[in-house]
């Protein structure tokens, strides 16, 4: 599988490649032989447990294995820590390893929210102690035509834990304030962790995903302190190539954060795989969730990978693009046209003629080795 990667002209593994690659890369390394570099993820905030998590006012967590944690939370600094030492510990140092990412599509949506933590919002509330001072002062600060409040002590608020009505409610200022306090606390912690580490590789950010960019305006520009920005981006498909939505998004993200972006996952997906069929699954599998970006045949999904690697090659800003990913996925419980590879290993001819094509062709353009 290494040979084939090469033969179809990528450059690097991405963060999801398997740790005996490493193996692989190291040997060819001490050899003197080229190699793919490789990158990793961490995960420091998947699969936590419930209590280490951000929560709403009704103790509700959001996206369960993606969701954000509660940076102010000993207990979630400590596993991040340890989480960050064993895998880190494997490839410390390592010249062909180009860098962390610390997370995978961790959830923002309404983090104004998710405040209510224990750690959290005890630090919330203390916040606004240092602020208001009297808490008479906080009560006529937030009393508007959406309520009138009469806290008798800042405790009381952590009892009460009201939230916003609307954009407009005075309390916004201060949930979105605190927002941007939790969000600076998890990039601080999660950067300066693994810098320790590993100081000479690169310390990536999460994997950002589309779902959250109407709320992580608010704070992107927090993440500058990563050296990269990572975006995971699949294409709507309404047109070959990226839209001119998409295109913007990216240009915000380098733009909000004066860092160069790396697109951390990327893919579509074709009817014609087998894998999206409306007839009942013998599997009980229900369609994948990428159904709606899906094309018809494999011969638009190799135009559309070379319309899109191309994109990406043309921002400046743009370091790389891990398509995601080798295998299809199928099996027990989801199917989905993912793969360069089909789940017998056979490869679509062609999306991987379209990937040596084009990769061949950008290499000439932009002067990079074979």
């Amino acid at each position: 599988l290494y040979g084939q990667i090469v033969d179809w002209g990528f450059n690097s593994f991405d963060g999801w490649t398997d740790d005996q690659y490493g193996e692989i890369i190291e040997q060819r390394y001490l050899k003197g032989d080229t190699y793919l570099p490789m990158f990793k993820v961490l995960s420091l905030s998947r699969d936590i447990e419930p209590e280490l998590c951000a929560r709403d006012r009704d103790g509700r967590v959001r996206s369960g294995s993606h969701a954000f944690p509660d940076p102010f939370n000993p207990h979630w600094r400590r596993h991040a820590t340890q989480k960050a030492a064993s895998s880190i510990q494997v490839f410390r140092n390592k010249p062909w390893l180009a860098g962390w990412f610390v997370d995978n599509e961790i959830e923002f949506m309404d983090l104004f929210r998710f405040i209510w933590a224990d750690y959290s919002g005890k630090q919330f509330v203390s916040d606004l102690e240092n602020k208001y001072k009297r808490i008479e002062e906080l009560n006529k600060a937030w009393s508007s035509k959406y309520a009138a409040y009469r806290f008798e002590s800042f405790a009381g608020i952590l009892t009460k834990k009201p939230e916003p009505a609307a954009w407009d409610d005075p309390l916004f200022v201060d949930f979105t304030a605190f927002e941007r306090r939790m969000v600076k606390e998890y990039v601080d912690f999660t950067y300066d962790l693994v810098k320790r580490a590993d100081p000479s590789r690169l310390v990536i950010s999460s994997r950002i995903n589309l779902g959250p960019m109407q709320d992580i305006h608010r704070t992107i520009d927090l993440w500058s302190k990563f050296d990269l920005i990572a975006m995971n981006i699949y294409p709507q498909n309404l047109q070959y190539g990226l839209s001119s939505g998409e295109l913007a998004v990216l240009e915000t993200l380098h733009k909000s954060t004066g860092k160069p972006l790396i697109i951390s996952e990327w893919g579509t997906s074709a009817i014609d795989s087998g894998l999206y069929n409306l007839d009942e699954d013998a599997q009980g599998r229900p369609l994948d969730w990428s159904w709606n970006e899906v094309v018809r045949t494999q011969g638009e999904r190799a135009d559309i990978y070379e319309a899109c690697i191309t994109q990406f090659a043309s921002l400046g800003y743009v370091v790389g693009a891990h398509w995601f990913t080798t295998m299809d996925v199928d099996t027990k419980i989801r199917r989905a046209n993912r793969g360069s590879l089909d789940a017998n290993h056979q490869p679509y001819a062609p999306l991987v003629s379209s990937m040596k094509e084009v990769h061949a062709r950008l290499k000439d353009r932009m002067n990079l080795p074979d």
